[in-house]
């Protein structure tokens, strides 16, 4: 294990090394899915002054020949998506990654999003639809030439699709939940083997149970099945994939301690859930990701999610996070809610009628003075260091 473990240091600082010397940055937020790919293109001039490397793309509800609706954000509870409802997002897409500061975009899909029915383990068509459209969407990212596809995988249904069927003894379940984890992903990976899937949480998110003395008999005594449908992606994940755990819990890290706490988590304990016939490939195509959310620097300080001034500033204490998550991350993803990335110019598509409540044309940097100058330090600390340097 402790080779393994090594094995994957080397393959992040590798990693970090090849991309100057800091994570690839990628943005998402209320406004990305309130947002046409149309009009992320539109406003590509804006995207190009961030020191950023891409987007989380929302496909906006899409009308298909039959009538029926399809879109990012109820993928799995859609009916079967056809490509041909598809094709015409392929040349916008594809402008958007030709874009150097948006090189790096990720289709997203939010899998419980959406209301509707928990999916049995036992409904083979249920889940043949939902891997179905997981290969519909790998084949829009993969021909459009996407760095990968970007997975919500919270609960906002809060249906408890991670526990065993009513009456389905644990054990079954989790070799059924294994099975369903292949069938999600296989096709996915047939369109686009070469695929950076980055979700918001893989294993990481497992936080009652990872830090327990036998996780998986945590995740038993849980009526947990997580762990178990992740293994099932493990076992169809290609050689020339890659997975990003995005380490969502990563939202209230404060400090260096914590960040490198994360990364013991998401290497060392986490490898504790892994079939040991795919330990291997874990510690071969893991990444390390980091979410963090920016709202923590502008929240009430009495907010659960509250960071408050450090020497008398919040960006001062944001900077000082960002620079602990750029030390071993290889992805780090911001998330914002109430404020805006840019300035939306909405001339040409309006912006989509899900009602989220923020402000669309007061960016962060109105609301945090530089904010991008923290991004640009994380992004490429040695370059930042070398500044420094140069004007001292």
């Amino acid at each position: 294990m402790r080779f393994a473990f090594l094995m994957l240091a080397a393959a992040v600082a590798t990693a970090n090394a090849a991309s100057l010397s800091g994570p690839r940055v990628l943005l998402h937020g209320w406004d990305f899915l309130e947002t046409t790919p149309e009009d992320i293109l539109d406003n590509a001039a804006s995207f190009a002054k961030l020191p950023i490397d891409g987007v989380m793309v929302t496909l906006p509800p899409t009308k298909q020949a039959d009538g029926t609706s399809i879109g990012s954000l109820s993928l799995p509870q859609d009916v079967a998506w056809q490509y041909e409802s598809l094709a015409k997002y392929e040349p916008t897409l594809k402008a958007i990654c030709a874009e150097e500061s948006l090189h790096d975009s990720m289709l997203l899909c939010a899998w419980f999003y959406t209301k509707g029915p928990r999916f049995s383990l036992l409904d083979d068509a249920a889940w043949a639809r939902f891997g179905g459209n997981m290969r519909m969407l790998a084949r829009l990212a993969a021909r459009s030439g996407m760095h990968g596809i970007c997975i919500d995988a919270e609960e906002y249904t809060k249906a408890k699709q991670w526990e065993p069927d009513a009456g389905q003894d644990y054990d079954t379940a989790a070799r059924l939940a294994r099975q369903r984890g292949r069938e999600v992903l296989a096709g996915a990976f047939e369109e686009f083997p070469n695929a950076v899937v980055l979700s918001f949480w893989f294993y990481s998110h497992c936080w009652r149970c990872v830090n327990t003395p036998d996780p998986l008999a945590a995740a038993k005594r849980l009526n947990y099945l997580w762990p178990h449908f992740i293994n099932g992606m493990l076992d169809v994940l290609p050689k020339t994939a890659i997975f990003v755990d995005g380490d969502e819990d990563a939202y209230r890290y404060d400090g260096r301690a914590m960040f490198d706490a994360g990364v013991v988590k998401q290497t060392r304990r986490c490898a504790r859930f892994v079939p040991p016939e795919r330990l291997d490939k874990f510690f071969a195509r893991q990444r390390i990701g980091f979410g963090q959310y920016v709202d923590s620097y502008t929240n009430p300080t009495n907010s659960y999610y509250s960071f408050g001034p450090v020497d008398g500033s919040r960006v001062n204490h944001l900077r000082q996070n960002f620079k602990a998550a750029s030390h071993s991350a290889d992805y780090v993803w911001l998330y914002g809610e109430h404020f805006s990335w840019i300035n939306w110019d909405d001339t040409r598509h309006p912006k989509l009628p899900y009602n989220f409540t923020y402000e669309r044309h007061v960016t962060w940097e109105d609301k945090l003075p530089g904010f991008w100058q923290a991004v640009s330090e994380m992004r490429d600390p040695a370059a930042a260091e070398k500044k420094k340097e140069n004007r001292q």
